[in-house]
Order: C-alpha cells, then structure tokens, then sequence
C-alpha cells in the first residue's frame, strides 16, 4: 500500500507567516492616487478558504475606497457588510475614501459617516475630494477616539482644479483634534480642507485651547490657507508639544501670512524635539504687496537635532548656515542669485554644520539675464560641497536656468517675445 504523497510546503505555512507575506504585499503608506483594493490580495483570496480567510483580514485591515460614477453601490455594500459582521468591522484599521469627480452624492457621505463609525478599531482616516454636506463626516470623525492618523483634502483625485467647500473650518478641526483623538501622532490638512466661513470669527472667540491634550502628536503638515494663520498655529503648539516634523505652507494664496513674532513662538516651543522642517513660500507678492519676509535664524540655528530642512532666505539668511546647526544632513534652500556667495562661505567655513550630507539649492526668482557669473555661483556651491563629501543637488538649477550650463549671456525676456 502506497503511502500518501506528502503536501506541497507552501500548504504547511502557519497563517501567522501567510499573513506576513500578505502584508509585504499590501505595503503602507500608498501613493495618494491608489485607492483601489488590492488586486493580487482578491485573487490569492480564492486559492482556498484558509488563504482567503488571511487574505480577506488584510484587506479589511486597511480598506481602500474609491466613488466612481459607474459604482455607486460600492460604499452601500461595505457598509452593509459591516453592519452584518461587527467582527470584520473590528479588524479595520484604516479607511481611505477619494472620489474622482467633483462632488460626490449627499448619502453616500452618509454613508461614508456610517463606516467610520462602524469601525471601533479605527487608528488612520483619509478623506479626498469634493464631499458636500460633511457634517455626517465631521460627526463621524470625532467619534473615532483611537485616530492616529488623520488626512484630509478637499481635492478630487482628477479634478485638480475645481472649486469644493471645505471639510470644516479651523476652530471646528481644532476643537475636534483636542477634544477627541487623545492617541493622534499625524496630522494632514491639505488644499482647502479646512476653510473659512462667515461666523468664524464667532467661533474663534469662544474657543479654548486644551494644552497638552495631544500628547502624541509629531507629524503636522498643513497646506490651508484658513488654517495657517497665527492664531491656530498658535493654539496647536500648544494643544502638541512634541511636534518634530512639520510641514507649513506659508505663501501664494495666503494672504494672512505667519507673522515673523508667531513663527518664532511657534518654532521655539518645538523646537527642542523638531527633526525635520518645512516650510514652502512662494515668492511673488500680490499686487501692491512688499516681499515677505520673517527673520528666524535665531531660532532655527539653535534646535538641537534639526535633521532636515527645506526654507528660503526670506526665513533664514546664508550667512546664519554657519552657526551651529550641528545635526542638519539635509539642506534645501532657495536663494536669491546674489546670496549664492554667501551660502558658498558657510559651506566652507570650518566646523559649520557637520553632520551635512545633502544640500539642493534653488533660485527664489529666475534672474533678469543668465551670465556667467551664475555658472561661478554652480561650480563654487559644487566644489564646496565635493570638498566635504557632501551631495550636491542642482536639479533646481537646471530647471530654473536651462542655459545656465551653456554659460550663455542672454536677456531672458528676448526670449520670452519669442
């Protein structure tokens, strides 16, 4: 009598190291377009009942969902399957909900409000796209109190340019965030997510600042211009104490800029635990408006484990970069043509920021003629940098002067007429 011929080993795989492999291939973060479930995951889901058991818990771990006008019964359906099975429901982690066109249909933002608060085990959200109606949403929201994370835009994934009313307004997200997400580490706010509204000023008013009530949260990335305004970036430095990435969008659009006195409160609040800094500033001022400009070499030069940082000289001047900045790797910086000496100085100034390991520089406005004296300023940053080992960046450059390299002295607008 024959013996049984012995299973394959793939079969003998514990569902722990399956659910491993699983993962792997359903890596996190996404890119903010993938908002489809994983097509590998569905089809290893049907080899077996127990690879689609394992399989059909990592989908449901983050669930990605997308409003498409050819399916509407999408979100009904998840739904439905939640309200049916509270333990699929507790397995969900994360929710990722972007609608492609311009505005989505009022009930299926309730019944994007139901999921969230169908899910007790909640830990990121990410919302994107034209959603009329939020306030199903916002009251979902702040019923999810162990968030971690939390995106939102009010940005179609196709429609870029289309005109969409905001998620909330500051004083409303604020209260939201210090009042019910004790465990949340990341914030993003991104577009005009967060908006103003005719009674705001109202709002503001009778709004309180709970200090220290989110502990936990390090990351901030805010892109709004209703929400970067002195007041709540005041308000969060002191509702998150610890935020050491930040990521602010201080220019073009916004007209109520940072003021030079509260982005100094703000940065030196954080800045004994910032290890990585942000902040994007278009240049070009509105019409009848002087260039902005907020002098924080003080504060910046002294944080103590300031890793990476991306600023303009309208923050921080070329002769600052040699002082201290003892832990900086990354440098990004944007400088006016005339400044490029400077910044060569400090680069070769002995013992000035040790740690560098990678510095791109670009220009803050495309000069007036391209001469030669730009290619001095290139090659002088490029040996600096070579001389210290250090990677030098000149994509920027080559983008902004694409005749640069030509050593060309050419008036730019000539070729503008043409």
């Amino acid at each position: 009598m024959s013996s049984p011929s012995p299973s394959p080993p793939i079969s003998r795989l514990t569902n722990e190291v399956l659910q491993e492999i699983f993962s792997n291939m359903n890596p996190e973060p996404r890119a903010w377009r993938e908002l489809e479930p994983h097509s590998e995951l569905t089809e290893l889901a049907l080899v077996s009942k127990r690879w689609a058991d394992v399989a059909k818990r990592e989908l449901l771990t983050h669930v990605y969902l997308c409003e498409l006008s050819d399916d509407a019964q999408r979100l009904k359906s998840f739904r439905d399957m939640l309200r049916a099975s509270p333990t699929s429901a507790a397995i969900v982690r994360g929710i990722h909900f972007g609608s492609w066109m311009e505005d989505i249909d009022e009930i299926e933002n309730e019944t994007l409000g139901e999921i969230l608060t169908l899910c007790p085990n909640l830990v990121e959200v990410r919302l994107q796209g034209c959603m009329p109606n939020t306030a199903p949403l916002v009251q979902a929201l702040a019923a999810c109190p162990k968030l971690q994370k939390v995106y939102i835009s009010d940005r179609p994934i196709e429609h870029v340019g289309c005109e969409c009313d905001p998620f909330c307004t500051a004083p409303e997200f604020l209260t939201m965030l210090q009042s019910s997400w004790p465990a949340i580490q990341s914030v993003t706010l991104a577009d005009g997510a967060v908006g103003p509204r005719e009674d705001e000023e109202d709002v503001a008013s009778t709004w309180t600042t709970l200090a220290n009530s989110c502990p936990f949260l390090t990351r901030l990335e805010i892109s709004c211009p209703a929400a970067v305004q002195d007041q709540y970036l005041l308000a969060l430095s002191e509702i998150a104490p610890s935020i050491s990435s930040l990521e602010l969008d201080n220019g073009q659009g916004n007209k109520n800029r940072l003021t030079e006195a509260a982005l100094t409160t703000i940065l030196n609040r954080w800045g004994a635990s910032m290890t990585s800094l942000t902040i994007i500033h278009w240049q070009a001022p509105y019409p009848g408006e002087e260039y902005y400009s907020a002098r924080l070499d003080p504060v910046l030069s002294a944080m103590p484990v300031l890793r990476d940082l991306s600023i303009t000289s309208s923050y921080l001047s070329p002769t600052s970069l040699a002082c201290d900045f003892g832990a900086l790797a990354v440098l990004e910086y944007e400088i006016r043509a005339e400044e490029g000496a400077a910044v060569t100085s400090a680069l070769r100034e002995t013992g000035s920021m040790p740690a560098l390991r990678k510095v791109k520089i670009s220009l803050r406005e495309r000069p007036a003629k391209l001469s030669s004296d730009l290619n001095d300023l290139l090659d002088g940053l490029r040996d600096s940098c070579k001389s210290r080992g250090i990677d030098f960046d000149d994509e920027g450059l080559r983008k902004q002067t694409p005749l640069l390299f030509r050593c060309a002295v050419v008036d730019v607008s000539v070729l503008e007429d043409r």
